[in-house]
């Protein structure tokens, strides 16, 4: 797979090329013993034919966010940014850290699909956004043809993203579905985010996906307080829609009144409405309970 694109590699001694192809994969892992880990920074897909194989071969994988490694290269002191510093970087980081890390393991086939049919729903609904601003005002034919066929094909991924969310766990799907603020994107996203890690507490999954609070404190400052966004975006697209249909219902329309009260703006209230969205469907999957709309309640405490 893009066996034209080079992966730089270091084994911390040297820095070395490799084309990113089986072969030239599979010759370089048989060079070194099980138990050298493998840390990569993860990019696009193109990381996972060495993901894939290392862990095949017994290697323990580790992904590594970039995020992470800009700042650890950055921290390091170095003033430049090619592939052999992120290669250097990345071995030092992990002969260090290594411990700190989860190790990566394959989704089950299902869970892939599913994460690559949301992954290009999420893509082409971006491209149809950006296309629309920015040809506004211009009509044609050709234009109302290209919206056509974008509109088909977000069809088409969304049914190969509910096909793929129901072979996983049909019956969670659905009871997602059934829960106020939930349509078809939001439920496939849930049932991907929830059903892939095992998560202890729903402020793990709230981590996971990036709408943890970032505290920026000291003595007797109190920093602003935003998201991290260390997670997957469009995981968190899909949370804010389910959050917004929430805030939009019967159920969730005193809230939003009382949020508003509370000078909250509509991406804030969008947010804390997508937290108790994950905090139901966490419920809703470890309980094994369906969703009862006149047992639903939802309170605001003095932080909120």
């Amino acid at each position: 797979m893009y066996p034209w694109i080079n992966s730089v590699v270091s084994n911390g001694t040297k820095a070395f090329d490799i084309l990113n192809n089986g072969k030239q994969i599979d010759e370089l892992l048989e060079r070194y013993p099980k138990d050298w880990a493998v840390i990569m920074e993860p990019t696009s897909i193109y990381h996972m034919e060495l993901a894939e194989r290392a862990h095949r071969a017994g290697h323990t994988v580790y992904l590594v966010n970039p995020r992470v490694m800009s700042k650890f290269r950055e921290a390091r002191s170095f003033r430049a940014k090619t592939d052999p510093i992120d290669a250097e970087c990345l071995h030092e980081f992990g002969v260090n850290f290594h411990a700190k890390l989860r190790p990566w393991s394959p989704l089950p086939v299902e869970l892939e699909r599913l994460c690559r049919a949301l992954k290009r729903y999420h893509k082409v609904t971006q491209a149809r956004v950006k296309i629309a601003q920015t040809m506004q005002g211009y009509d044609c034919a050709e234009l109302e043809k290209v919206f056509t066929e974008m509109s088909a094909l977000l069809d088409k991924l969304m049914q190969d993203a509910i096909r793929a969310a129901k072979n996983a766990n049909e019956d969670f799907y659905n009871r997602l579905l059934e829960c106020t603020g939930f349509g078809p994107y939001s439920a496939c996203a849930f049932a991907f985010m929830l059903l892939s890690r095992e998560f202890e507490t729903t402020d793990a999954v709230r981590a996971f996906i990036g709408m943890d609070l970032r505290v920026r404190d000291s003595g007797k400052k109190r920093g602003t307080r935003c998201l991290t966004k260390c997670g997957d975006s469009m995981l968190r697209h899909a949370a804010t829609c389910a959050g917004r249909g929430l805030l939009n219902s019967k159920l969730g329309r005193d809230v939003n009144l009382e949020l508003k009260a509370r000078n909250r703006k509509h991406p804030e209230r969008m947010i804390i409405a997508a937290r108790k969205q994950i905090r139901t469907a966490w419920w809703i999957l470890k309980s094994g309970g369906r969703f009862q709309a006149d047992k639903f309640t939802w309170r605001l405490d003095t932080k909120t």
